[in-house]
């Protein structure tokens, strides 16, 4: 995200003064920085190519292209003879978590991904309430943005290329776009609170004294639902005595040889004494990739997988469709429902 702003900060110094080369270079090589931390970084390189195409400037274009090469190239500096391009493109094609099927043409299935991706701005309250400050902020204060011609032009770039590359509208990658949503926001902030004269009042029926309500009664609802997340979280945060008193309690003192299922945070308190800990949320993404896991056939890929413990929390019970699950459910597909601690259910496989 940091990188990949910095690289916009020198495209708009270019932008500014044609004249100063050096601005563009340091644009495309920072973005192709960007790209070698993550290939979600992509996206800036792209943007950043195509905002100047559509400024009618071929040529710089090409010359940002080429800026991006040295940069970008770093993140193959690991590749071998063994474990080279033919190793990579395994991984990315093959991944489960990456992996999608689709019945439709690849070409009409990464076509039609753009016109899914309002489902990563409205995941939760949490970026729901982000979503609507900005685009309220968007709405009322877009006449005096338009000198901001370009960054809008670069953010909505970034939107579109991001849904391209990636598989799932997953939330956590609005953090690539948050400068720009934040300097929208605190930009028109400003010119509501100043009170000074709105563009489009008529286009809204809003004029400068009704705006700052609004805009009030949208931050409240901004920084009420992210508190209320983040004092959530730190609620339910790691309890390691916890875990180990339901290890000694159910599966017994001697785990070096067992594999389990179980919370993420349970990694921290039995990384090294089990043989081998799967995360709840590794079969979540390969839900999410295609693979049926619902009710009975959870528990089989599980057994399939020589899982010894199921510790699930009623989250996951209902994500897998085993909430509704019976003790005799669970008997006929192999497991046994051995105890219960708060929200976890403690399942064995015989």
């Amino acid at each position: 995200m940091t990188i990949g702003f910095v690289s916009w900060v020198f495209l708009e110094k270019y932008f500014s003064d044609e004249t100063d080369k050096v601005n563009l270079y340091l644009s495309g090589l920072i973005a192709g920085l960007a790209a070698a931390t993550h290939l979600n970084g992509l996206i800036f390189i792209m943007s950043g190519g195509i905002l100047l195409l559509w400024n009618r400037k071929l040529v710089p274009a090409l010359l940002f292209g080429i800026s991006a090469i040295p940069s970008f190239s770093i993140y193959f500096f690991d590749f071998s003879r063994d474990f080279g391009i033919n190793f990579w493109l395994y991984q990315i094609t093959e991944a489960p978590a990456l992996h999608k099927p689709s019945e439709l043409p690849l070409l009409i299935s990464v076509l039609i991904k753009p016109f899914r991706e309002h489902l990563r701005f409205f995941h939760s309250p949490v970026e729901i309430s982000l979503s609507l400050l900005f685009i309220f902020s968007l709405m009322v204060c877009y006449p005096l943005l338009k000198k901001e011609r370009n960054m809008l032009r670069y953010l909505l770039l970034l939107v579109i290329s991001l849904s391209l590359i990636t598989v799932h509208t997953t939330a956590k990658y609005i953090l690539l776009y948050l400068p720009f949503l934040i300097f929208i926001i605190t930009y028109s902030s400003v010119i509501i609170y100043k009170g000074r004269k709105l563009a489009d009042d008529k286009w809204l029926n809003l004029n400068s004294s009704k705006a700052p309500v609004y805009l009030g009664v949208l931050l409240a609802l901004f920084f009420t639902a992210n508190m209320y997340h983040n004092i959530e979280i730190s609620a339910k945060k790691f309890d390691r005595e916890r875990y180990q008193e339901l290890t000694e309690n159910y599966i017994g003192s001697h785990t070096d040889t067992v594999s389990v299922v179980a919370p993420m945070d349970f990694i921290f308190y039995g990384l090294g004494d089990f043989e081998r800990i799967q995360g709840d949320l590794q079969f979540a993404d390969l839900q999410k990739a295609g693979y049926n896991l619902s009710g009975s056939q959870f528990l089989e890929f599980a057994d399939s997988m020589k899982i010894d413990y199921l510790l699930l929390t009623l989250h996951y019970r209902e994500k897998f469709d085993l909430d509704k699950f019976s003790e005799s459910d669970y008997n006929a597909a192999g497991f046994e429902v051995i105890g219960r601690d708060r929200d976890i259910l403690v399942i064995k496989n015989d």
